[in-house]
């Protein structure tokens, strides 16, 4: 698993900002007036600098920082901007969790797919949600939830730090043992025994902090070597719709696994279909007789209630676990629920050129050849929308990977055509290349790309009008 931790820091100080920039330039306290009784709860980095710190009373830091401008929490505000946070990171995945306002774990698992490297994912990320929010982000990516989470709290703002799978205990042993969740008395402890790296720790026979700190030492001694089997909970805006088995015994064959799923997958299909929804991502869920939780996730373009695309979803989906004990339950889950019409296609216009490679191209022959070009070019007078400017991604293949709408980068999962137009009787010069594609949320839209001039469009009335061109 790959995990991103991301960090809004000061964020409620952040949201203040963006409403008020005047603040930029001077220390703010958010907690209430320094004449209320009251305590601080969030601070700018300028206010830190000179000594404010949470759980301040306002009165002592007034007295800390005079020249500190003094605002009352505003819980609404930093719960709308909470939420706009969510629907940024949307684009990239739906697995999330939401760890406090500000602060989310996200399953970044195949983004490198899509966006290129490690590095080009935290770019799009921290590019994405200050362009979307205007809230800076600290980004950490690694294998587990704690080597994330650190990474993310000692990364630049508006960057992020990496930690490749393998090198969690070198990326940790030089940093303090603070940076765990410690308590007094095991912090006293190791202090005592000369302990201050998390290295040192991690260096300590296994069970010998368990021997004196019980669960809270073997835990320490975990961590310390980068291991960290907590696994993310998911929370969704809407219900999945969701089936679950629960078995008496431990299941090993991935044959067994997969005619369960496929159960459960005809259950859901037929609530889908009954319904008129149809389902944007598959999400499958396993818990071992170890009690650890193994997930997968899996888009669905376009959205589907087709029972055997769930059930090939499911089944790819089962495969890529990588479970070393027994499953003891399984459970599918279906979100988002969309209309079951969207991402339909279009049945040919007339079934007499159904089965062409060119089924258009094929009609307007026929209709030239008998009532003349003429006709073809009175036809053609009457335009469609015009082509809309859109920024393209390409991926590794040179083809469309992602396209920039107004609600922001939109993913591209599949490239259904491609057609091109070279010097026909309306297009003398240059080339356009058009790609049917189909985005993360199920649209079906054509992009245009013209050359010589190098720019795309998103093209609203356009057709396939000639064999896919390979």
């Amino acid at each position: 698993m790959k995990l991103a931790h991301i960090l809004i820091p000061d964020f409620p100080v952040q949201v203040e900002i963006l409403g008020n920039p005047s603040l930029r330039q001077k220390p703010v306290v958010i907690g209430g007036r320094p004449d209320e009784e009251g305590s601080v709860l969030a601070y700018s980095p300028a206010a830190r600098r000179v000594g404010v710190r949470a759980g301040m009373s306002l009165r002592q830091a007034q007295q800390v920082c005079p020249a500190a401008a003094f605002l009352p929490a505003d819980e609404a505000k930093y719960q709308g901007a909470h939420r706009g946070l969510i629907a940024s990171l949307s684009t990239f995945s739906p697995l999330r969790e939401t760890l406090a306002p500000g602060e989310i774990c996200l399953d970044a698992s195949g983004l490198e797919g899509l966006y290129g490297p490690d590095r080009k994912v935290v770019e799009r990320i921290c590019l994405t949600l200050q362009k979307e929010t205007g809230l800076r982000a600290r980004l950490g990516v690694a294998s587990t939830r704690f080597v994330a989470a650190t990474a993310a709290s000692l990364a630049t703002l508006g960057a992020g730090v990496i930690v490749p799978p393998g090198t969690e205990a070198a990326y940790l042993a030089p940093l303090p043992i603070d940076a765990m969740p410690i308590s007094q008395e095991a912090h006293q402890l190791l202090t005592r025994l000369g302990m201050l790296t998390l290295g040192q720790v991690a260096e300590m026979p296994a069970g010998a902090l368990s021997r004196t700190l019980g669960a809270e030492g073997e835990a320490l001694h975990r961590l310390a070597r980068g291991i960290d089997d907590r696994p993310l909970s998911p929370q969704f805006e809407e219900t999945p719709l969701s089936a679950e088995i629960h078995l008496d015994y431990e299941l090993e064959q991935l044959p067994a696994l997969v005619a369960y799923a496929d159960l459960l997958i005809s259950q859901l299909a037929t609530e889908l279909t009954t319904a008129g929804l149809a389902a944007g991502n598959l999400i499958l869920e396993i818990e071992q007789e170890d009690h650890k939780r193994l997930t997968a996730w899996g888009y669905l373009r376009p959205a589907s209630s087709d029972r055997g695309r769930l059930s090939g979803r499911a089944a790819g989906l089962l495969e890529r676990l990588d479970y070393s004990a027994g499953a003891t339950s399984l459970k599918l889950s279906l979100t988002p629920l969309l209309s079951a019409h969207e991402g339909s296609r279009q049945l040919p216009f007339h079934q007499r050129y159904a089965l062409t490679p060119d089924p258009v191209g094929s009609a307007v022959r026929s209709i030239r050849d008998r009532y003349g070009g003429t006709s073809i070019q009175a036809g053609a007078a009457v335009t469609g929308p015009p082509p809309e400017p859109v920024e393209v991604q390409l991926g590794d293949d040179g083809k469309p990977g992602a396209l920039l709408r107004k609600r922001g980068w939109s993913r591209i999962e599949l490239v259904q055509l491609h057609w091109r137009l070279e010097g026909d009787w309306w297009f003398q010069e240059g080339r356009k290349d058009y790609f049917q594609v189909v985005t993360r949320r199920g649209e079906i839209v054509v992009l245009l790309h013209a050359l010589p001039e190098d720019r795309w469009y998103l093209h609203p009335a356009a057709k396939p009008s000639q064999w896919p061109a390979m």
